[in-house]
């Protein structure tokens, strides 16, 4: 009757060490998953940062996106870690009612051990047989020793249970202080970029404003062109005037030359008939040497000028229009 007792131990016990080692290793798997999460998200992280980033504002940019992309993940893997840190909790409460549990079922029964020293006493007288009654205080001692290697056992995974619970909440607050600094250096580029934005805001204005200006100098340079243009073109007429007043001014001067000449030759001539005129008449008013006061004195036409007069008002009229076209000569003359 004994021994079929502990055998029934050992099997009652022997599935409650296999599920707290179940559990115990259940926990390990998501350690691994945990720090291969991790591990991937540290080479994401370390890899937008490695990679070259274009300059000027697409640099900004491209931070700011892998800043956000890291704090995105950061916040996942945090995400993660508090599931974990739930589970190892939840782990930890089950491990420590599976031991409550087990303590309570474990603890031997007092009228068992009250009718065990009964029970050996019977055996004896029955049956004689000194070596029944140790199997059966061995039979009681084993359960007690089982119970306390469970208590040293479970106690060890609730301090290896602990240990994780207290590195996972490290881990955890390290990624609070890294999503807030990547929170702080974000809020930080968000600024630089809309002072970017503002200086490019000023920049493009002020290249609105030399547009403007430059156009409007183009259209004082298209009107100085046509001004320019309008000017050539009097500038042209002008000298083709010039020109043609020269030409002109050419042809007077011949003309000129032509009528001092003729002037002067006629004037000659003119002199020459009123030397001869004036002897003549002097000579009638002292003629025989006395002086007729009523002798004529006057001026002897030339022969041509004799036959004009010979024909009345015809030679008068062309007397008249020599005398006015010499004088206009004269007085040309007089003032060049």
């Amino acid at each position: 009757m004994p021994r079929p007792r502990v055998s029934e131990l050992s099997q009652r016990q022997a599935p409650k060490l296999r599920t707290s080692s179940s559990t115990s290793d259940l926990s390990h798997p998501n350690r691994l998953i945990n720090t291969d999460r991790s591990s991937k998200l540290g080479v994401d992280r370390r890899s937008p940062r490695s990679g070259g980033a274009p300059p000027g504002q697409k640099k900004l940019g491209g931070r700011i996106s892998d800043l956000e992309s890291q704090l995105g993940q950061a916040q996942e893997e945090l995400r993660l870690l508090k599931e974990q840190l739930a589970n190892a909790k939840a782990v930890k409460e089950q491990a420590q009612d599976e031991l409550h549990h087990n303590v309570k079922s474990k603890k031997p029964n007092p009228q068992a051990l009250v009718e065990g020293p009964a029970y050996e006493a019977d055996t004896i007288d029955r049956d004689e047989i000194p070596g029944d009654a140790q199997k059966e205080t061995d039979v009681f001692e084993v359960p007690v020793e089982k119970i306390a290697v469970l208590k040293d056992e479970e106690a060890e995974k609730l301090v290896a249970k602990e240990d994780e619970i207290n590195m996972l909440k490290a881990r955890l607050y390290d990624m609070e202080k890294e999503h807030e600094s990547l929170g702080k250096e974000n809020e930080r580029l968000k600024s630089q970029l809309n002072d970017a934005a503002t200086e490019m805001s000023n920049v493009k204005a002020n290249e609105d404003e030399m547009a403007s200006k430059v156009s409007r100098m183009g259209e004082d340079l298209e009107e100085s062109r046509a001004k320019t243009a309008h000017l050539k073109e009097k500038l042209e007429y002008v000298e083709e005037a010039k020109e043609a007043l020269e030409a002109e001014m050419k042809k007077l001067r011949v003309q000129t030359k032509q009528w001092r000449k003729a002037a002067d030759a006629a004037a000659a001539v003119l002199s020459r008939e009123f030397e001869r005129d004036r002897s003549r008449s002097a000579e009638k008013c002292f003629a025989g040497g006395l002086f007729d006061p009523n002798a004529e004195v006057g001026f002897l036409e030339s022969p041509g000028v004799a036959d004009d007069s010979d024909d009345g008002l015809g030679s008068g009229k062309r007397k008249s229009s020599g005398m006015k076209m010499f004088g206009e000569l004269w007085k040309k003359r007089g003032q060049k």
